[in-house]
């Protein structure tokens, strides 16, 4: 025989469920500035009541205790069955405002939720920004969002959202934790870069890639076969070997830029002040000629002494250089170069220390970061430096790496 089985009342249902989501954000209180100040005068009623022995002063103290504790009472239930979601963007810029997004579920089938104030706080528990959401509906979301500008590159770790209420009389607020752990990359700060930038693109025009293919420099001349266009004959060959010879000419491709980054320091300079200092300007040079160059539709590479980003042109490959930078720090200890790793058509090498024993220098164009400032979004010298004239690709004289 089937056990009856017993119904359960829709009320208690989800007063049941009202229950469990408020177990599962243990809410806390602390009184606020306004609420200390209520306490006091509280405080005083009641001694003036327990002295005199007035009816009426005891009602006024009694009034005053019960819209303490109604207060806290009904800002303890708007807090109940409220959801929290944040919505990170799939990356920052340093130095530029991102928005941030916030969802609020209120999930109560009675009172909507007044005056709810969301905090955001990294893994170091320092806040990064807040929003306010002034009224959530029963069975409704809103959504709002903060904004924040990050002022370093990196990787910051976003791991609570508090979310916390006053109402209605802002004397105790009440707050519980929400463990949301995630991730947001912040690429590089991005500058104008022209002057370097102008000197790389003298000489970064379409190159010859000695295989056979449409461009306009002559590869070789060889026997005609029929069918080929007319416009190709050497006139002058035919006439010295009494037979129709054609043209054959280079194909052309685009150059290729290899911005190096050599991040490889000795064990007492990683944590020098300066050296850190420098090597954040190093990565902001970096990634703003990777950003001009790829923005030129020209293809671009990284070399790190962490590893090599291939060649390669348009906002996703952007993105991965940016991404690397993004992510770079001091070490003591270097990958190995693949002897065919750079492409030595243009070479683009950002410096922040002195030269390390056994390094040697490829560049077409050099940055060191020691000379260089950020000012008003712009690569500038530093005062009092006299500026190098720039190289000739020409004449230029590359030592092994």
């Amino acid at each position: 025989m089937t056990p009856k089985r017993t119904r359960v009342p829709r009320a208690a249902r989800l007063a049941l469920r009202e229950m469990r989501g408020r177990v599962a954000h243990r809410q806390r209180y602390r009184l606020v500035s306004q609420g200390w100040q209520y306490v006091g005068a509280m405080a005083i009623i009641g001694f003036a009541a327990w002295h005199s022995g007035t009816n009426l002063v005891y009602l006024v103290f009694s009034a005053m205790v019960a819209a303490f504790v109604g207060h806290g009472f009904i800002v303890g239930i708007s807090l109940m069955g409220l959801d929290v979601r944040r919505g990170l963007p799939h990356h920052a810029v340093a130095e530029t405002p991102v928005s941030i997004g916030v969802t609020l579920t209120n999930r109560r089938w009675f009172l909507p939720s007044y005056g709810v104030r969301l905090t955001d706080f990294l893994a170091n528990a320092k806040p990064v920004g807040a929003a306010f959401f002034f009224r959530v509906d029963t069975k409704s979301s809103s959504e709002t969002h903060y904004t924040m500008t990050f002022p370093l590159r990196g990787v910051y770790k976003l791991d609570r959202l508090e979310v916390a209420s006053r109402f209605p009389f802002g004397m105790v607020e009440r707050y519980f934790l929400v463990s949301q752990p995630q991730e947001l990359v912040v690429f590089p700060q991005i500058v104008e870069v022209t002057e370097w930038l102008s000197r790389l693109q003298s000489y970064q025009g379409d190159l010859a890639a000695h295989q056979k293919g449409t461009g306009l420099d002559l590869f070789g001349i060889r026997s005609y076969n029929e069918g080929e266009h007319a416009r190709r004959i050497h006139w002058k060959s035919t006439a010295r070997t009494q037979r129709l010879m054609v043209m054959e000419f280079d194909r052309e491709e685009q150059p290729k830029t290899t911005i190096i980054l050599r991040n490889l320091v000795t064990a007492d300079l990683r944590n020098d002040p300066d050296v850190v200092r420098d090597f954040e300007i190093a990565i902001v040079a970096a990634a703003s000629l990777a950003t001009q160059i790829c923005k030129s539709n020209k293809e671009v590479s990284l070399l790190t002494s962490q590893g090599i980003i291939e060649a390669g042109s348009g906002s996703e490959h952007l993105n991965r250089i940016l991404h690397a930078l993004a992510r770079l720090e001091l070490v003591t200890t270097a990958k190995r170069w693949p002897s065919d790793a750079i492409d030595r058509k243009s070479i683009v090498e950002v410096r922040f220390r002195d030269w390390q024993p056994g390094e040697g220098s490829l560049a077409d164009v050099e940055l060191d970061a020691r000379d260089l400032e950020i000012r008003s979004g712009k690569m500038l010298r530093r005062p009092g430096l006299v500026e190098a004239p720039p190289p000739n690709p020409t004449s230029s004289k590359r030592r092994a790496a």
